[in-house]
């Protein structure tokens, strides 16, 4: 089964916008003259490469292999329910930190909060263990 084959076009064509962004970096490089002026050289590579990921990135091709790439992630995972996956991994730890990783950290090593007010009149926690060093 070839599901997401289209998505290959996507890849080659984002990878490419990086490799045509290199290649144009070396040649600003070896084609520079005044090697003490590195702040015009960067802003000159930064101006060049802007210019190529701008009109790379909004070009119709690219975008449309964007959003098949996009669609066919979309059907992969309604077909093998990894969004369902993902909601019971993330309910499992959330049980785990609430029930288990919480209580032992709020009582193991834990200096008591004091609050005190601002200027502003903003309460702040303030760790007592700083107060007690003398700092």
């Amino acid at each position: 089964m070839n599901i997401c084959s289209d998505a290959m076009d996507f890849y080659a064509k984002f990878a490419n916008i990086f490799i045509d962004a290199w290649i144009d970096f070396t040649r600003t490089i070896f084609e520079y003259k005044n090697w003490y002026a590195s702040q015009e050289l960067e802003k000159e590579w930064l101006s060049k490469s802007r210019e190529i990921f701008a009109s790379k990135l909004k070009d119709e091709n690219f975008v449309a292999s964007l959003s098949t790439a996009v669609e066919c992630y979309s059907k992969l995972a309604r077909t093998i329910a990894i969004g369902q996956f993902y909601q019971n991994i993330s309910n499992l730890t959330s049980f785990w930190n609430n029930f288990f990783i919480e209580p032992i950290r709020d009582t193991l090593c834990r200096t008591p909060d004091r609050t005190f007010a601002c200027e502003e009149c903003v309460g702040v926690f303030f760790q007592n263990f700083i107060r007690t060093r003398g700092t």
